[in-house]
């Protein structure tokens, strides 16, 4: 299970040690798993936006000083 003081904050990065965005917290969804609700800042030009993704927690490798997910991870929209 994943505890969310482990988690909220950290950075999350991909198996090609790209960053994913930043834990902002932990949701449980219909069938009771812990996901984690990623943030992401898209930067065009000089605006910038905010978005959120749930990652399912068979997209996590290991909790550490950072997050580390699968290399490619399927996100969903919440």
């Amino acid at each position: 299970m994943i505890r969310r003081e482990e988690v909220v904050s950290k950075e999350v990065i991909d198996s090609s040690a790209r960053r994913v965005g930043v834990v902002s917290d932990v949701v449980i969804d219909e069938e009771g798993k812990a996901n984690l609700l990623v943030k992401v800042k898209i930067l065009r030009g000089s605006s910038e936006k905010e978005l959120e993704y749930t990652l399912p927690p068979s997209s996590i490798l290991a909790v550490g000083d950072v997050v580390l997910v699968k290399g490619v991870v399927e996100v969903r929209r919440k």
